[in-house]
């Protein structure tokens, strides 16, 4: 009877565990699909390139702003 018992137990953390990786899969195939489809939206990727306002620019760009 023990076996049963440890076999069911086994079989109650797996749901989880499918859980968190099936969760895992869908993000990095967002991330991923996101990544494929980028070049798409060009007023995105012309606001990252100047550097978006967050200060992410090069020090060459920063200084010849001021």
């Amino acid at each position: 009877m023990a076996t049963t018992s440890l076999r069911n137990r086994f079989e109650e953390l797996q749901l989880p565990i499918y859980l968190v990786v099936a969760l895992g899969c869908y993000g990095l195939f967002m991330v991923g699909f996101g990544l494929m489809f980028f070049p798409t939206c060009p007023q995105e990727a012309v606001l990252l390139q100047q550097g978006g306002g967050l200060g992410i620019g090069s020090r060459r760009e920063r200084r010849q702003e001021k």
